[in-house]
């Protein structure tokens, strides 16, 4: 028996729960989210969810329970370990370690492009903020965080003090976060 929304499971509601009357709610969902027609649980909206993986042969997208599998970028020109998505212009960035260089490829076209060449030692963490159009990236052996435009632009050091050896790096634009390992 259900004691609505002050029950521990909040009335059976998957993530919102608003009473009506004491004996009566009505589940609701966080935005990104729709109510299924159980009316309880919530379901992400939007496109469906899709991995990016890359290994030492090619970067390919997949379904999350691995069917569909699809190469996105073929022969990589070295060892990547560090890629991220655009999900507003469908565009995959990578960095190679062995050839120094950040790449990207639109999803739409196929066209690939090296956006940055210059100066890089080992980039092993890059994350795409699509919000703000910039990039950033670990280089381990500089011990440094960069960051540019989507295309490479305008670089420069983000964070040199304090840092031994980063390697991996998030931001979350939507809520101005960014982290590092």
């Amino acid at each position: 028996m259900h004691n609505g929304c002050s029950s521990a499971d909040r009335g059976g509601c998957s993530q919102l729960c608003t009473p009506i009357t004491p004996s009566r709610w009505k589940c609701g969902c966080l935005p990104g989210y729709r109510l299924h027609q159980d009316g309880k649980s919530c379901i992400a909206s939007g496109p469906a969810a899709f991995l990016i993986v890359a290994n030492l042969m090619d970067v390919r997208r997949m379904n999350p329970d691995g069917t569909e599998e699809q190469t996105l970028v073929k022969e990589p020109r070295g060892t990547i370990l560090a890629l991220d998505y655009d999900p507003v212009h469908h565009h995959v960035y990578f960095a190679s370690t062995s050839q120094k260089t950040i790449e990207r490829v639109d999803l739409n076209v196929g066209s690939r492009d090296i956006l940055v060449s210059d100066g890089l030692d080992s980039p092993e963490g890059l994350a795409i903020d699509w919000v703000h159009h910039m990039m950033y990236w670990t280089d381990k052996s500089k011990s440094a965080v960069d960051c540019s435009t989507l295309d490479g632009l305008n670089r420069r050091t983000v964070v040199r003090e304090g840092l031994e050896k980063p390697r991996g790096i998030a931001v979350h634009p939507q809520i101005n976060y960014s982290g590092l390992t």
